[in-house]
């Protein structure tokens, strides 16, 4: 087993085992994931669709970049950030991961004082489902039904609005 060895083209015979290390790291690869499913390893025309690499054997390395330029990562622990960034192929419109492996990219690519919409960390947390305790009182939790987009379409703009600058 080699670790650390060079980035290459994530192909759909790695996909389980991409998914499988960005599962180990959940807090901060959920982006990567979903979209890994939604549009598979190798991009596309729509916006989130992303290109993916990774590096070692067993993998403990991913980077992708969407269409649209943004770039995510999750790379643990390392500092292969430069050989990452020889990857991208599409201009760089924005990073999102991990805080600390963000700002390590950034600073390998020279990009520390490039202007920007946003640069914020936001503090993750993690519960275990199975720590939850259900409160006494009247209501249930279930699945987003079609009937709730009224009232939450709404406050997914708000977000977008307030949060992510969106115009």
């Amino acid at each position: 087993m080699t670790r650390g060895s060079a980035w290459r083209v994530v192909t759909p015979d790695d996909v389980p085992t991409v998914e499988a290390f960005l599962q180990e790291h959940i807090e901060t690869s959920v982006f990567l994931i979903a979209n890994l499913r939604r549009f598979g390893p190798s991009g596309g025309p729509h916006p989130y669709a992303m290109r993916y690499w990774c590096r070692g054997n067993p993998i403990d390395g991913v980077i992708a970049q969407s269409t649209a330029g943004m770039v995510m990562a999750q790379c643990p622990g390392h500092d292969a950030w430069r050989p990452a960034l020889a990857c991208l192929e599409a201009p760089v419109t924005g990073l999102i991961g991990d805080g600390f492996q963000i700002h390590a990219l950034r600073d390998a690519a020279g990009w520390t004082d490039a202007a920007t919409t946003l640069d914020a960390d936001e503090v993750l947390y993690a519960l275990d489902l199975i720590r939850i305790v259900p409160q006494p009182g009247p209501g249930h939790l279930r699945p987003l039904q079609e009937e709730d987009r009224e009232r939450i379409l709404p406050w997914r703009i708000d977000y977008d609005v307030n949060t992510l600058g969106v115009p």
